[in-house]
């Protein structure tokens, strides 16, 4: 029997971020064969000679299930694990025993979110903890250590002009597709329906490879992240171009740390190195290094592109920036009023049940939004799922505040992107293809576990 007086929209409300087994999830598990057929596993018991003991309940969290379709296939198995620091080490040796003529340009890009976490976890500074990290890689044998600053505003400024024009054509809301699990979530969960709202300007990171990854010298680019799901988005046939992947392996920030324990060090074993200038920037000045945009840990999407649009649309320049609380602390308001009256309303919108109470309201076409920063991790990209983990897990919160404030007060804010030459040179020169993926919405393959009887 329906039970009466809920709407959808609370059941939603009520949502958390773990994922618990049900019959549509096929990620294996193995069963003892002693268990009875058809028991419920996590309250099920072992039989062994007359003694009976509960079997240890299975567990299932996001990082298992961002990308998938009902599993995690074993096309994506085999990508990510041709993304990882044994792959790195093995690439990057045989490299260097090639002759120096044949030998491939070794980059490394990396975050700042990614930086911070191994900032904290061997309590330096960021700037410190970013120079050691180029250490590192050139000790392996890079050839170049850069951070994402160049390709983050180019992200940024066409994420304002792609806003502005969709305003205008009423083509909105506009959710921000940098985050690969929401993208892989998009695609595989709501197809094409939700697709033509996502924002098609490309991440930063792959950004960043496209750009490098001109015709000239064979180039071998690697990422340092906070999320392993951006070893799918570099996997994607959309950013290859002749067998070259603009990435060609993504690392995290937990990896990294793995690295360093199988040496059995730590990042304070290796000597600092200046970050490199990048190579596809026309600035000719001083490299700021490790910089961030305005506004939230994951980009600042939502607050640039806020400022841009008030000035653009309604001729008018915040001066400050009031962010309404929402439901829960990962989602978060900020209108612009003008003669009383709201005229564009914005949303930071973290984790997945912020996630599905949206495409709820979008659905029931009671959305209001005109863009929504939309990011996989409650918490944002500080808290991404590759971050080096606390010692002990109660202090997730802490830690999450912790990299919050140290984003916000110890790395450089960079003035807005539309005031600066160097972008407005680069963005010239750069076609749509360079800025802007596709999206492909998934079908669902079906198979006896996800059929309803």
């Amino acid at each position: 029997m329906t039970t009466p007086g809920f709407s959808g929209v609370l059941k939603l409300a009520d949502l958390d971020d773990f994922i618990t087994p049900s019959q549509e999830c096929i990620i294996p598990v193995k069963v003892d064969r002693k268990v009875k057929a058809g028991a419920d596993r996590s309250k099920s018991m072992e039989i062994d000679e007359g003694r009976s003991s509960k079997l240890q309940k299975v567990e299932i969290t996001l990082s298992d299930c961002l990308a998938c379709s009902g599993c995690v296939t074993t096309a994506e198995t085999v990508l990510v694990s041709q993304q990882s620091g044994p792959e790195v080490l093995r690439v990057l040796t045989e490299n260097f025993e090639l002759p120096e003529i044949r030998r491939k340009l070794v980059l490394v890009s990396i975050s700042n979110t990614a930086v911070l976490s191994l900032a904290a976890k061997y309590s330096v500074g960021a700037l410190e903890a970013a120079q050691r990290i180029s250490g590192y890689f050139k000790t392996l044998g890079a050839d170049l250590v850069c951070d994402l600053s160049v390709a983050e505003d180019l992200v940024l400024f066409e994420c304002q002009k792609e806003f502005v024009g969709k305003k205008q054509a009423g083509q909105v809301p506009v959710l921000v597709s940098a985050c690969p699990g929401w993208v892989c979530y998009a695609e595989k969960t709501h197809g094409s329906w939700l697709l033509p709202y996502l924002s098609s300007v490309k991440s930063p990171q792959q950004l960043a490879g496209s750009l490098l990854k001109k015709p000239g010298k064979p180039m071998y680019h690697i990422t340092l992240m906070s999320c392993y799901d951006r070893k799918l988005e570099a996997s994607r046939p959309d950013f290859a171009n002749d067998d070259q992947k603009d990435v060609d392996c993504v690392l995290t920030a937990v990896e990294l740390q793995q690295m360093f324990e199988n040496e059995s060090k730590t990042l304070l074993d290796y000597d600092p190195i200046e970050l490199d200038p990048i190579p596809f920037s026309n600035s000719t000045g001083a490299v700021e290094q490790l910089s961030t945009p305005r506004g939230s840990g994951s980009g600042g999407f939502a607050e640039s592109v806020f400022v841009y649009a008030s000035q653009q649309l309604f001729g008018i320049t915040p001066d400050t920036l009031n962010y309404i609380p929402g439901r829960n602390p990962d989602l978060q308001e900020l209108n612009l009023e003008k003669d009383g009256e709201v005229v564009l309303r914005f949303a930071v919108a973290n984790g997945f049940r912020n996630i599905q109470n949206l495409v709820q309201k979008m659905k029931r076409k009671k959305c209001l939004y005109d863009y929504v920063e939309v990011m996989a991790c409650p918490g944002g990209c500080l808290n991404g799922g590759a971050q080096c983990r606390p010692d002990q897990a109660s202090q997730s919160r802490e830690l999450l505040a912790h990299l919050d404030q140290r984003y916000k007060t110890e790395l450089p804010t960079r003035p807005n992107v539309e005031s600066n030459p160097n972008v407005l040179s680069l963005a010239k020169g750069m076609s749509k293809d360079d800025l802007h993926m596709q999206f492909h919405a998934v079908e669902m393959t079906p198979n006896a576990l996800n059929i309803k009887w």
